[in-house]
Parts: structure tokens; sequence; C-alpha cells
């Protein structure tokens, strides 16, 4: 990987190098305050694109209105999904721009100070690194297991940057030349398990994926969200998706009994109701019946919005991009069929 090495080479400003994507959904104050944290977190980001996820139309109106002179709005008028309305941020990120890295967020973090600068401190100390993330204030190193999913690794502390098998989803930055080696998003995942699949990606292509234990967020708004139906859904079909792909089928087996085991469990003791079981049952159905892509919109806690945006939104000097189709977006960026490298080949 020629690049790394040139990277390494320039003289950076530490204002000039990073961009950021926010991804959007239904909270328009939330996205206001994390977007004025990113303005105000230490490194201010070149780029600044908001994603909108098919929000109303008076939602996006009042982020259009109210966000910072230089913050573009994509409107997709739809619900992508995470990954895909990401991607979207991300490519105008590799087409557009000519900073190094790209922040990767959803609409609701709050930033602890001194996140940003440690963020991009780690990723200039260290140019094997493709994707850094912030800690989730559970200071412990994510690890992904067949049979367990995701899970708690060793405990990280403030000042190291661990190596990991995946980003946290809550906070990443991804390095410009690692996107162009190893893609973007797989947007087929929809949202959940698709950064556990970045990971692997990157690794398999001799990048690094490490947290930064100085580097801490939070999620402020843990509130319903999709539902309990989409959440469920969306776990169990991609775990088992994923660790059939990576582990194959008897692993995909283990994987399914015992994620069921332990989601009937989780629903009874949170009292989720039939919601939840019945998204996981059919999370389950459908991993092995190979279905990927959007779950079903009547699903939604709050049904997503379908069509393009419509309105005339305000603000003067400022303009909403409406893309007409996120599918096929990564074109030439998609995943790539896994080459590994030795990093003494690269």
């Amino acid at each position: 990987m020629a690049g790394r090495s040139d990277a390494a080479e320039r003289t950076r400003d530490p204002a000039r190098v990073v961009s950021a994507v926010v991804v959007h959904w239904r909270r328009p104050e939330e996205c206001l305050r994390t977007v004025s944290q990113l303005v105000g977190g230490g490194v201010l980001p070149e780029e600044i694109v908001v994603v909108d996820n098919g929000s109303p139309v008076g939602q996006v109106a009042l982020l259009v209105r109210q966000l910072p002179a230089g913050v573009s709005v994509v409107a997709l008028g739809r619900n992508a999904g995470f990954g895909p309305a990401a991607n979207i941020g991300l490519l105008r990120w590799l087409r557009r721009a000519e900073t190094h890295y790209s922040l990767v967020l959803p609409h609701d973090v709050d930033l602890a100070e001194g996140c940003l600068p440690a963020l991009v401190e780690a990723m200039e100390s260290r140019p094997e690194l493709g994707v850094a993330f912030a800690d989730v204030g559970d200071a412990r190193v994510p690890r992904f297991d067949p049979a367990l999913g995701a899970v708690p690794g060793e405990r990280v502390v403030s000042g190291d940057v661990a190596p990991a098998d995946y980003p946290h989803g809550t906070l990443m930055v991804i390095r410009r030349e690692a996107a162009l080696d190893v893609g973007l998003f797989d947007e087929s995942y929809f949202a959940y398990g698709e950064e556990v699949d970045l990971g692997f990606r990157m690794r398999d292509h001799g990048w690094d994926v490490a947290v930064v234990g100085s580097a801490r967020v939070e999620n402020r708004f843990m509130g319903p969200g999709p539902g309990p139906v989409v959440v469920a859904y969306l776990q169990h079909r991609n775990t088992i998706r994923l660790v059939g792909e990576r582990f194959g089928a008897g692993a995909a087996v283990v994987r399914t009994l015992l994620g069921l085991r332990r989601g009937w469990r989780e629903s009874e003791r949170l009292r989720l109701g039939e919601g939840a079981d019945k998204g996981m049952v059919r999370g389950v159905v459908d991993a092995w019946r190979r279905r990927v892509g959007a779950p079903e919109p009547s699903w939604f806690k709050e049904p997503p919005a379908v069509g393009p945006c419509a309105g005339t939104l305000p603000g003067p000097g400022r303009k909403v991009d409406e893309s007409v189709s996120v599918s096929g977006v990564f074109g030439s960026m998609g995943p790539r069929v896994p080459a590994p490298r030795s990093r003494a080949a690269s």
C-alpha cells in the first residue's frame, strides 16, 4: 500500500485533515447539538455533511435553517439504512474533499473533551491504522466471537491505542487510503453489523483497527429508535450472516441456537414483548434464506418516509442535495474479495 508512506510524509495542518459524515434520522435537535460539538471539538472538520435518512420535510428544513454555515445536508428522501447513508457522505468526501480522514457518526453523540484531537493524533502517528474509533464508555476492546457475536474484550485505559476486531459505530475515523483500498460499508446489512464487516475487511487487507482510549464518546438518545422488531430482526439476521460468511455454516448453526436462547432471555428480562420475539425469529429465518437489505417498512416504530423529499427548504445560499438513488452507490468502491497482504509486502 504505497499510499501509507506517502501519507505519513505529508506535512499536516491538524485543522485541515478531517471531514465528517453525520447520519440523521428523525432527531433534528439531537443532530444540531452533535454538529455543534463537532465544530467546537478541538479539531474543526474541513467539511461536515449531514445525510438525512428520509426524515419528514419539516425536520430537514429545521436542519437547513439552523445548522452552521458551510454544513451541507444531503436528503435521501427515504430511510436507506445507516451504512448506505454513511456511504453517500463518504463517497462525497472521497470525490470532492482533499482531507486525509473522515469521521463517521450518528446524529446523537456526546463528545468528551479532547475526543477529536485524540482520534486524529492516533491516525497521524500510526500510518498502519485504517480505522480508529472512540471508547463508548465501557473501556473495553470490541471483540467478535462466532458463537456469541459482539462481546467486550480486554480493558483499555486512557492513552492506549488498542487493536480491536471491529470499530464501534458511535464514532469512527477512516483513512482515505484505506477506504480506497478496501471499500466502504456493505450496504446490504442496512444497519447493525456493517461496522463489524468493515473491520474484518480492513484487517483482511492489512490495515489495523483500533480503539483510542483517550477518546470518549456517548450516545445521548437511547430511546426506542426504529423499534424492538427492527432492532431484533437486524441484529439476529446480520450476525448469523456474518458468522456464516466468515466462519462457515457450522458456526452459523451454533450462533443461531445460542442467539435464540440469549434473545428470548433478554426479551423476557427487559420486557420487550412479542415485537422483539417476532423480529428475532424473522431475522433468523431470513438469515438462512439469505435475505438482505431493509426490513419491512411497517415494522418501524416510526414508519419511514417514502418517495422523494418534497417542499421548499429555506435558508439563503443553502441548498439541500437530493439523492434520487442509493442503490449502486459503491460502484468501484464496494466491498472487495479479500486479498490478504503482509505488512512487509505493502
